[in-house]
C-alpha cells in the first residue's frame, strides 16, 4: 500500500513540474523547442551549440549569445542570471529568442502547440494576436506567467516581395 502511495505522489509531482513550461510562449521546430522565461542554457546545450560566457555575474544580462545547430547559425538569446550571486552560465536563463527561419529551414514551426502559417496574418488569427501592417507584417501575442509578460512576435520581411511570408520570430520576457 505504501509503494502505491508513493508511486502515485511521485507521478503527480513529476506532473505538476511541466505545467509552469506551458505558462510561457514555447516555440518549437521540427522536434526541438525553446520557452524563453523558463528555459537554461543547459537545456539548450542537450541539443545546440551555445557560446555564451561560463560565468555570469550577479543579476547580469549577457545580450545576443548566438546558438548554432549542426554548425550552422539560426538563432541568438540574450540569458539573464536571475540571483544576486555569481553562477554558472549554464544555469543562466533564456529572456530573449530571437530565431531567423531563413538560417533553418524546418518542416514546422509551432508557438504554443499551434502550428505556424508561411502567412504572418494568418498566423496571428490563429494565435488570437495583434495584428499590425506598418512597414512589413506583424504580430504581437502576450502573455503574463509569474508576473511578467512574455510576448511573442511574428514578423514578415521587409525586402521580400511576399513581405507577409514569415520570416523572424522573435519572444522575450518583460
Amino acid at each position: 500500500m505504501i509503494k502505491k502511495i508513493l508511486l502515485l505522489l511521485s507521478v503527480i509531482l513529476l506532473s505538476s513540474c511541466g505545467f509552469s513550461r506551458g505558462k510561457y510562449h514555447v516555440f518549437s521546430f521540427d522536434n526541438y523547442t525553446i520557452a524563453p522565461g523558463y528555459d537554461d542554457v543547459e537545456f539548450l546545450k542537450l541539443v545546440f551549440d551555445v557560446h555564451g560566457p561560463e560565468i555570469i555575474g550577479a543579476s547580469q544580462t549577457v545580450e545576443d549569445v548566438e546558438i548554432y545547430f549542426w554548425d550552422k547559425y539560426f538563432a541568438k538569446v540574450d540569458i539573464v542570471n536571475p540571483k544576486n550571486k555569481e553562477i554558472n552560465g549554464n544555469k543562466a536563463i533564456v529572456k530573449r529568442l530571437d530565431y531567423f527561419l531563413v538560417n533553418h529551414e524546418a518542416e514546422t514551426y509551432m508557438l504554443n502547440g499551434v502550428v505556424l502559417s508561411d502567412s504572418v496574418e494568418e498566423s496571428c488569427k490563429l494565435l488570437d494576436g495583434q495584428y499590425f501592417n506598418n512597414y512589413a507584417p506583424s504580430c504581437v501575442i502576450v502573455k503574463k506567467a509569474d508576473g511578467k509578460n512574455i510576448i511573442a512576435e511574428l514578423h514578415g520581411d521587409i525586402l521580400a516581395i511576399d513581405q507577409d511570408k514569415l520570416s523572424r520570430v522573435l519572444i522575450y520576457v518583460e
